[in-house]
């Protein structure tokens, strides 16, 4: 046997078991898989039924039912355009929702590994992408109670538990997170923008739309990466 194998079993012996980090318990990772996942099959679920049962009648008759006069087209127009926008609300929804339970299978897993891994060779179970997550999950809970407070404080939870040497960059890719989830929504509620527009022989006022759209994504995401660079420096600075 050689000098190597020795020294690796003496680290793993029971009496010098390896050196590792555990800040977060595992069972934190099972909460927020089976909560991403729940989340992701129900979004699923709302958009098939969306697809399924709204169709042009139901939408011609709550336009007459509420007297809905929007500004610049007819009820017509409106009834017209709704169709595809709605279609393309739906499957953005759907998209949103299997790639968020497709997301906690993944993570879940991943987590396992990572920590089977630490138990054998020591380490930390902190990594970068596990900070950012509960960074993340920790922000949308406080934004639900506090909007507009959620990024930074979501940064600052993944800085301060992250155990590296950026806590900037960890806040910063947590703030991302956050608002990256919406990122599918929002390109197909600019293609039902755009495909509105065209069925009313409006094109450029669905194309006007999806730009709006799509940019305030943009700059909410910006927003919320820079709030989570300011958490997570705050983290390093003073926790």
């Amino acid at each position: 046997m050689s000098s190597v194998d020795v020294s690796r079993e003496e680290r793993q012996s029971p009496d010098n078991p390896p050196d590792s980090s555990d800040p977060v318990p595992g069972a934190a990772d099972w909460i927020l898989g089976v909560l991403a996942g729940v989340a992701g099959l129900v979004l699923t679920a709302v958009s098939v039924g969306m697809y399924t049962q709204i169709d042009r009648a139901m939408i011609r008759e709550t336009v007459l039912e509420r007297d809905v006069e929007p500004n610049g087209i007819t009820q017509s127009e409106l009834i017209n355009a709704a169709e595809p926008f709605v279609d393309a609300l739906a499957i953005g929804l759907g998209v949103t929702g299997l790639a968020l339970a497709g997301f906690a299978v993944l993570y879940v897993y991943t987590r396992r590994q990572t920590r089977r891994r630490v138990s054998r060779e020591g380490g930390t179970t902190a990594t970068f992408v596990s900070c950012t997550v509960y960074g993340a999950s920790v922000g949308a809970l406080v934004s639900s109670i506090v909007p507009g407070l959620g990024a930074l404080v979501g940064g600052a939870i993944g800085a301060n538990l992250y155990d590296g040497d950026s806590g900037v960059r960890v806040g910063a890719a947590t703030g991302a997170v956050s608002s990256a989830l919406t990122v599918p929504l929002l390109v197909f509620l600019g293609i039902g923008a755009v495909a509105g527009g065209a069925e009313i022989g409006k094109l450029a006022g669905g194309v006007t739309v999806a730009v709006i759209v799509i940019t305030s994504g943009v700059v909410a995401t910006a927003f919320n990466a820079g709030a989570g660079a300011v958490g997570g420096y705050l983290a390093d600075r003073f926790a």
